[in-house]
């Protein structure tokens, strides 16, 4: 098959650049023409990646002549939804592939997807707008909820609805009223991501997310003094952009007496974080929410013991007490109990870390997904 996957990321950069770089690389390992068409902010053109066809689609500046100047002033959100999936589809009339994927975040299959004879297109929920507002605490704005109008009328007009997860599969189609959504979870690179020597520092645990009230770092940073008195010399690292929580984290570990033992690491690039997950003895993802758990997912495939929350679809990657630990969400409490439990119990981390990596080599792993994402393709082509 000829398949065309849309996205406004990179490979490598976010969760749907992630997706996006990882499937496209297993589906063209299986014999099948993948083009990439990407958002641009320089330069248009075509190029070879890796085996992928990448075509770079630039949206023009907004300008008085054509009245967008206005739109998109007041209207970002909704205006990135109408301008990329515009000229996304002007690139898809070049390709002419037989099947296309687009994410409903900022809805870029929107215009292919109304095509009465285009391609047939699948979307592939990620994060849509109410989820995310939902996360952060915000009320929707106009632009907001505008944009949320657009996404849900791209994967309407979708011939297919995908989702990694039962529990954004279900959160959607109650708010969407949407029929049917096939649950195929995301890829992992279990080749990048693979299992390596027992980390050096015992007592290290790590988080690799965004620092955001979505992701709930600071559930564990209220856990850590528990922790630190079972296990003395328990340290934090906290790998990831700063989302405007951080500051406020680093004063509330300070009085917590703790802040020495947590250190704010920044965003590292993809190809670091394997040494990252290695070098953990427990990896936390004490999220409040999590559509697909990538950190967790990650983690796992590098042969670490996971301890989530129990939220969202991390219950459908870790399996508690089989390949992980869950814990109740914003239970500071629970998680210092799960947490320090591993720390002081070698053969247990070692036991969980083996069934974790055995986990993804047969639910996860990129080759694995991309089987059965070509599989749902070739169903909505015919």
């Amino acid at each position: 098959m000829r398949i065309a996957l849309i996205a406004d990321e990179d490979p490598g950069w976010g969760g749907i650049g992630t997706y996006t770089g990882v499937l496209g690389e297993a589906l063209g390992a299986l014999g099948h023409e993948v083009h990439l068409v990407l958002r641009g902010w320089e330069d248009e053109g075509v190029e070879t990646l890796g085996g992928l066809i990448v075509h770079r689609v630039v949206v023009p500046e907004p300008s008085w002549r054509r009245g967008t100047v206005a739109a998109v002033s007041r209207l970002y959100v909704a205006g990135e939804s109408l301008l990329f999936p515009a000229r996304a589809a002007a690139a898809l009339r070049r390709i002419g592939p037989d099947v296309v994927e687009a994410p409903e975040f900022h809805a870029p299959g929107l215009v292919a997807g109304l095509r009465p004879r285009g391609p047939a297109v699948l979307a592939r929920l990620h994060s849509p707008a109410f989820v995310t507002a939902r996360l952060a605490a915000e009320r929707p704005s106009l632009d907001g909820r505008a944009g949320e109008v657009l996404e849900a009328l791209s994967v309407h007009a979708a011939r297919a609805v995908t989702a990694p997860s039962e529990a954004l599969a279900h959160a959607v189609r109650r708010r969407w009223r949407l029929g049917r959504v096939d649950v195929v979870p995301n890829p992992v690179d279990d080749h990048l991501f693979a299992p390596g020597p027992d980390p050096e520092a015992p007592a290290s645990i790590l988080v690799v997310g965004r620092v955001e009230r979505g992701k709930g770092q600071d559930v564990l940073v209220e856990a850590l003094p528990a922790i630190r008195e079972a296990v003395p010399g328990a340290h934090l690292r906290l790998v990831g952009d700063d989302g405007g929580a951080a500051d406020a984290l680093a004063r509330r570990a300070q009085a917590l007496g703790v802040g020495d033992a947590v250190a704010f690491e920044g965003a590292l690039a993809r190809e670091e974080l394997p040494a990252v997950y290695r070098s953990a003895a427990v990896c936390v993802v004490p999220s409040r929410f999590e559509n697909f758990p990538y950190t967790a997912v990650e983690a796992m495939a590098c042969g670490r013991p996971v301890v989530a929350a129990r939220t969202g679809g991390l219950p459908e990657v870790v399996r508690d007490g089989e390949d992980g630990l869950l814990v109740a969400p914003d239970d500071p409490a629970a998680l210092a109990g799960a947490v320090s439990d591993l720390l002081a119990d070698p053969a247990a981390r070692g036991r969980l870390g083996v069934a974790a990596r055995t986990r993804v080599e047969t639910a996860f792993a990129a080759r694995v997904v991309a089987a059965r994402m070509a599989q749902r393709y070739a169903e909505v082509v015919r």
